[in-house]
Order: C-alpha cells, then structure tokens, then sequence
C-alpha cells in the first residue's frame, strides 16, 4: 500500500523552504533554530494527519495519533520506503536529505526499518513544498502490503502498542494499571 501527501511551504512561510532535521543536545532545546524545527515536525505531522485521516485513530496504518504524536507505527512484519520529491522556493534551503530525516522523525514512532530516498528541484514561482510518498512493505519479502492486510497487520500493532504504554504507565508512575 502506498499514501501520498504533501507539505506545502513551512509553518512561518506558506511558500518557504522545507525545515531540515535539527540534532537535538540538552544544550539546543531552548534554542531558536531547534524551536523551529519542533515547529516544522507538528506542521508534518498536522498535513499527513489532514490529508489521511485514517491516521487520526485506530485507522489502517496507524495508532492512535493522539497517544503518540508521531503518527505511523510499524507492525513488526512490515517496513516501509519513504521518498520525498523536494521543491525549494529558493537556493536557500538545507540538505535534502535532513529534510528526509525530518519527515521520518515526524512520522515515525521507530524509523529504524524505513528507508527512503529524496529529489529536488527549484520554483521560485510556487515557493517550497514537499511531495511524500510511503509504501508499506512486508519485512521477509520486501513486497507491498496489500490494504487488507495492513488492517490486519495494524491490530496486532495497536494491540502491541497499548501494552508497551500500559508498561511505562506502570514504571512511570509505579502503579498497577
């Protein structure tokens, strides 16, 4: 199964550049430049979740958006490929491939069995957007999954999902749940 969205501009400028990913340090979480990123990841996370709403509840593909912020689990069978088609409203903009990880820390609750890939181009006329594209995928063989199997698939995820939160409740606030 394959969904596909877009980012139009950044949350400051509805034709600017994408935000690339920013590193995060102890040190940089009060800073302006890592505001601003934080900014551009709920922005991510808003256009996928407006332009999927099976993403905001025990939907095809997804938990509940409203547990975790990131919006896209993956069932341990699955994995998935991202690929993002950049266009820069200016020469101005960072890597393409930070804007990548940005949009994969955005939406990924674990990206560790995501790849992906990112293409550019300049247009200065419509300004800055992103085109992403996500394909789900079975792990063993790498073939996509089919939309009745990710329901399937996501049940079991949600199920996994809800234990993992029951857990850290329970650590976090040494109660039995």
């Amino acid at each position: 199964m394959t969904i596909k969205f877009v980012i139009a501009g950044n949350p400051f400028d509805p034709k600017g550049n994408p935000v690339p990913y920013t590193r995060t340090t102890q040190g940089t979480k009060h800073t302006e430049r890592y505001q601003r990123y934080v900014r551009w990841v709920s922005y991510v996370q808003q256009h996928f979740c407006a332009q999927n709403p099976d993403a905001t509840g025990m939907g095809k593909y997804t938990l509940n958006i409203f547990r975790h912020k990131k919006p896209i689990l993956l069932a341990p069978e699955l994995c998935a490929r991202v690929d993002i088609k950049i266009q820069w409203a200016n020469k101005k903009g960072g890597d393409g491939d930070n804007v990548l990880k940005g949009i994969l820390d955005a939406l990924f609750v674990q990206d560790k069995w995501v790849s992906g890939s990112y293409d550019w181009a300049i247009d200065a006329e419509h300004g800055g957007a992103v085109e992403v594209k996500i394909t789900f995928m079975h792990m063993d063989t790498g073939e996509p999954v089919a939309l009745n199997e990710l329901t399937d698939l996501s049940v079991k995820c949600v199920a996994h999902s809800n234990e993992l939160v029951r857990k850290m409740a329970e650590k976090k606030l040494k109660i039995k749940l």
